[in-house]
């Protein structure tokens, strides 16, 4: 409302007279500068300035007559329009207000509530964090439309008791865990010109920021995990690597157990460390905007919770952000061990076993599962032995090929074997082994060769006795000759016994080992008994009983046990081959002859 004063003093005339007209209003709250009023001064009203006014003056009670002199006074100067906006206050925000209501805020979301001393417009503007503050002008126009979020709230006295002058809004649309600068400005609604000088921002309690209001971050961080394959530079062979990205800051606690117990557990378990794990422990992400690499094997490797080489895990992970959030299900990532050596023989390995005439059986143990590659070579010849990289090729050193090659297959029981067929009896192998990780080993991103080469001499056993033909001539008183023809190398035994007599007599006759050993069938002493080679260089080779040898021990027959002129004897005979077989006895008789005259 717009008042049309006259007068033709100065502004602190005026101010006094306006004031004597209207006495119950206080001067001080007017606000009129001299630059704003008519200069033209008349005597009348000098006069009446210096009736009724002095500087330290305040307003008083006029008489009919003399308000009558001053309205006479001002309708005779011209006039000087005020503005109302020197005249109209601004609503003002109750104590504590305006505010952010915690409770009703969310993740994208803020409730803010204003309490107003008289109805009002209240207008807002949402800016980012680091926004400098705005005019009036730009929170009711919401920064041209480029705010953050922007609006207005209505103040109704709904009652008009001019109580409970109070309103809420909720903000939406924003980003989570984000901080925001909110600034308002109240304005009345009947009268557009009273609005706040300034516009008024809320703070946050217990913020660094006086006035950044944050929304609230009640999600999980969002995050993948996947092993680094294996083997990873810098791993050893009791630590995993996971890779870690993550869409904010957080903690990652984790614990890696064996895989059969990873479903026992709960989030809660793993952040408290009440599990029994391999190992356990946590680290920070600095940024969720990068990739971290979490090398987890520089927190495994302490003496104390080292893990096996070689072995299947369950890494169980769960990020933690600065509000607490977190997943209450663990994601699990399944981890091996690297196996950065080759595998070795154990002790005693390998061996060759079930043999037979014509095939042998090797047996492998190994420390770890791997591949056995071999190759079987003739050993009768002179050649260099084969290297490694001709063992995996499955050649000999000269490239000639093998008499058998192949691979033995060792998996978790670590023993395996292999059968080696169609070999000739008793005739000279060299058997060679290299041994390699399993290429589809988990835990192995190529193999680990080992570069030893094993060598082993192999030849298939005689297991049959030899046949050998036995005869018995040139008898003479004391003296005779015996002749074993046999079909393989090998010693002859004997034993000559006088009990049995002529070969028409029953008796009992020695066992193949008695004979070897030298004695008769109930341990007696034999007339007597030896043995004597089987030579190659004759195919059918024999060999003379002479009575200069220990089997005729004297000339005459006067010692018991020696043989006797025209006495009846039996030789029994039987043959080894250079296996140890023992052919099937034979027995012979003869009668010494008498050639001395009585």
């Amino acid at each position: 409302m717009s008042q049309m004063i006259r007068s033709n003093v100065c502004g602190r005339v005026l101010v006094f007279v306006f004031c004597a007209l209207v006495t119950t209003t206080n001067c001080k709250k007017i606000k009129a500068s001299a630059a704003e009023v008519n200069r033209a001064a008349t005597a009348n009203t000098e006069k009446l300035f210096d009736d009724y006014s002095t500087e330290e003056s305040q307003p008083r009670q006029l008489s009919k007559k003399q308000r009558q002199k001053l309205v006479d006074s001002f309708q005779r100067v011209p006039a000087v329009e005020v503005q109302s906006s020197d005249l109209a206050t601004a609503p003002q925000f109750h104590r504590g207000y305006p505010r952010v209501s915690d409770q009703a805020t969310g993740e994208t979301s803020l409730a803010v509530d204003v309490s107003m001393k008289r109805p009002s417009t209240v207008f807002y503007a949402v800016l980012g964090k680091g926004s400098p503050t705005p005019s009036v002008q730009e929170v009711q126009s919401g920064l041209g439309g480029n705010a953050v979020a922007f609006g207005s709230i209505l103040v109704k006295d709904e009652d008009g008791t001019g109580k409970g002058l109070s309103a809420s809004a909720l903000i939406e649309n924003l980003k989570p865990a984000t901080g925001y600068r909110i600034f308002f400005v109240a304005q009345d609604p009947s009268e557009p010109s009273a609005v706040s000088p300034s516009p008024v921002s809320v703070h946050s309690e217990g913020n660094s920021d006086s006035d950044v209001v944050y929304t609230k971050d009640q999600t999980p961080p969002s995050f993948t995990a996947e092993p680094r394959q294996n083997p990873y530079p810098g791993n050893a062979e009791d630590s995993v690597t996971v890779e870690v990205q993550v869409d904010e800051p957080c903690t990652c606690h984790y614990a890696v157990v064996e895989p059969e117990s990873a479903d026992k557990y709960s989030s809660a378990d793993i952040i408290s460390g009440a599990i029994e794990a391999a190992f356990a422990s946590s680290f920070k992400v600095r940024s969720g905007e990068d990739s971290l690499m979490s090398a987890l094997d520089a927190l495994l490797t302490t003496p104390q919770r080292s893990l096996k080489p070689s072995t299947a895990y369950t890494v169980l992970m769960v990020p933690e952000d600065s509000s607490g959030n977190y997943d209450p299900t663990p994601t699990a990532v399944q981890v091996y061990t690297p196996d950065l050596t080759p595998p070795t023989f154990l002790d005693g390995m390998p061996i060759v076993e079930d043999e037979t005439e014509e095939s042998v059986t090797v047996r492998t143990g190994l420390s770890e599962p791997g591949v056995v590659s071999y190759v079987l070579l003739d050993g009768s010849t002179q050649h260099a032995d084969p290297s490694l990289e001709d063992v995996l090729a499955f050649r000999g050193s000269q490239g000639q090929p093998p008499v058998a090659s192949g691979t033995i297959q060792v998996g978790e029981e670590r023993v395996a074997e292999a059968e080696l067929s169609g070999l000739r009896t008793a005739y000279p192998y060299n058997l060679f082994l290299a041994l390699q990780d399993l290429a589809e080993a988990p835990f192995s991103s190529k193999p680990n060769v080992n570069p030893e080469v094993k060598k082993i001499s192999v030849m298939p056993p005689d297991l049959t006795p030899p046949t050998f033909e036995v005869s018995l001539g040139d008898v003479g008183e004391t003296n005779a000759t015996l002749e074993v023809r046999s079909d393989e190398t090998g010693i002859a035994y004997y034993v000559v016994l006088d009990q049995c007599g002529s070969s028409e007599v029953a008796c009992a006759e020695p066992s193949e080992d008695q004979i070897r050993a030298g004695h008769g069938a109930s341990g007696e002493s034999p007339v007597d008994a030896g043995s004597f080679l089987l030579s190659a260089l004759s195919a059918m080779g024999g060999r003379h009983l002479l009575a200069e040898e220990s089997m005729l021990a004297g000339a005459n027959s006067t010692i018991s046990g020696h043989m006797a002129p025209r006495k009846n004897y039996s030789v029994f005979v039987t043959a080894a081959d250079d296996w140890g077989n023992l052919a099937q006895r034979r027995r012979l008789s003869g009668t010494t002859t008498d050639t001395t005259p009585p």
